[in-house]
């Protein structure tokens, strides 16, 4: 027999590695169909009866659904990350965005140490001027050196996620009723050929898809938890349909774009710097006045 570039892959799969069948005729005892897989009827409802989106911050982040921010390294991001984290904790207005309801949020570096987070956080309270107080119970913070979330890696047989690992996230994001979760930067939750899509689409899809039933229905980190209808309510609060959300702030490393993780996030944000010549340019265009050092310098 010849070489079987998926061997290993196929294996894997076990008795579902002929599924679906290569003919065309509907098989009555299949994987699927023992799932009970069917085709739901559409069924009109009253567009005032549907439940309008869960915003939390501007029209990016949302209940339910997965967020990203690109960017180079080094532009800023987890900088911008760490201060609307401290607005959603706070439900202040810092960045010029309003905040509807304060959330409680949890936010993991992969890179730096827990030291280095908190000096953002003070320079942060700092600036703005907000007292510690307020962030007490609703901001989480956590290192990847001192707590590593590897959510899945590669081995001959595949793409496997760490079921141990998101059982792990679901527990503490339960236990804290935690709203929003950032992850920064995403590349450091996983151990996945970087260039291979399709595989990191198979992480985001684990943040997005595998957990979505966490006080209510989390469209955030791991399917199969169940949580009681009293349970839901007691995490609800002020928050309606308590769903937390994730963001995974991305690097494009050594050019290759994060198309798995953008592509399966619903709220893209791409972070890119900004040259004055092309400021000037693009303001002047616009008609307004630009701005510059020189011009501060000689008034």
């Amino acid at each position: 027999m010849g070489y079987e570039p998926f061997s290993a892959e196929l294996d894997a799969l076990g008795p579902d590695r002929d599924w679906p069948p290569f003919n065309s005729e509907p098989q009555p005892d299949t994987p699927l169909s023992r799932k009970g897989l069917k085709a739901s009827p559409y069924v009109y409802r009253d567009p005032s009866k549907i439940p309008p989106r869960a915003w939390l911050y501007d029209r990016r982040l949302i209940r339910g659904f997965i967020s990203t921010t690109v960017a180079p390294g080094g532009i800023g991001k987890s900088s911008l990350e760490l201060v609307e984290a401290i607005a959603l904790a706070t439900g202040r207005t810092l960045l010029g965005v309003p905040v509807p309801v304060p959330c409680r949020v949890w936010y993991w570096c992969g890179e730096d140490p827990l030291e280095e987070i908190e000096r953002r956080v003070a320079a942060i309270l700092i600036r703005y001027g907000i007292d510690p107080a307020e962030l007490d119970g609703r901001l989480f913070l956590d290192s990847g050196r001192t707590s590593e979330i590897v959510i899945a890696e590669t081995t001959r047989a595949g793409t496997v996620l760490a079921q141990p690992v998101l059982a792990a996230l679901r527990e503490t994001i339960d236990e804290n009723s935690i709203d929003v979760v950032i992850l920064d930067p995403f590349i450091s939750t996983h151990r996945v050929y970087e260039a291979a899509v399709s595989r990191r689409d198979a992480v985001a899809k684990a943040l997005r898809e595998d957990y979505p039933r966490l006080a209510g229905e989390l469209a955030a980190l791991a399917r199969q938890l169940a949580q009681t209808e009293a349970e839901v309510r007691l995490a609800n609060r002020e928050r309606p349909e308590d769903r937390p959300l994730i963001v995974g702030p991305e690097e494009m490393v050594r050019g290759v774009p994060p198309n798995g993780m953008v592509g399966s996030s619903m709220f893209p944000r791409l972070l890119d710097r900004l040259y004055l010549p092309n400021l000037d340019r693009i303001q002047q265009a616009a008609g307004n006045a630009v701005w510059s050092p020189d011009k501060v310098a000689t008034a």
